[in-house]
C-alpha cells in the first residue's frame, strides 16, 4: 500500500510540475514579445506588418517602450506617424531607420511627432529624411 500511494503522490506532483513550467516559460516569452516596459519589440527590418517598426508605433499604448530584437536597417516608404507619448530605444543594438532613396522615389521624412505627443528616441540613427526645414543659400555654409 506504501508503494501505490508513492505512485498516486507522483503522477499529481509530475503534472503540477509541468504545468508550473509551461506557465513560467509562457510568461517569460510574453515579456519579451511584448516588451519589457509594456511596449513592443520590432523584430524584422520590414516597412508595415507585424514585427515592424510602424506596426509597433500603431499598436502602442500612451507611454509605451519600443524595443528591438537585434540590429536593424529600415528603409521606410513613407513617413510613420506618432500620436501618443512613447520611447523608441536602441538598446544598444545598431539600428537604422531611413527614407527610401531609390531613383524615382518620392522623398519623405521619417518620423512626424503630433502637437500633444512626446517622443524620445535612444540610440536610433536616422538617414536621408527630409523637413520642411530651411535650406542654406547658394554660397552659404550654413554657420
Amino acid at each position: 500500500m506504501g508503494d501505490s500511494s508513492f505512485f498516486g503522490r507522483t503522477v499529481i506532483i509530475i503534472p503540477f510540475i509541468l504545468v508550473s513550467f509551461f506557465l513560467a516559460f509562457a510568461t517569460f516569452a510574453a515579456a519579451n514579445v511584448v516588451g519589457e516596459f509594456g511596449g513592443c519589440v520590432v523584430t524584422n527590418d520590414d516597412d508595415a506588418g507585424p514585427g515592424s517598426l510602424r506596426q509597433c508605433v500603431l499598436d502602442a499604448e500612451e507611454g509605451s517602450v519600443i524595443t528591438f530584437s537585434g540590429d536593424h536597417a529600415m528603409t521606410l516608404d513613407s513617413r510613420i506617424i506618432i500620436g501618443r507619448d512613447l520611447t523608441i530605444d536602441a538598446g544598444g543594438f545598431a539600428v537604422t531607420l531611413q527614407a527610401d532613396t531609390t531613383p524615382g522615389a518620392a522623398g519623405h521624412g521619417l518620423l512626424t511627432v503630433g502637437p500633444d505627443a512626446t517622443v524620445a528616441v535612444r540610440g536610433v540613427t536616422l538617414r536621408h529624411g527630409r523637413g520642411p526645414w530651411p535650406r542654406p543659400r547658394s554660397g552659404r555654409t550654413g554657420r
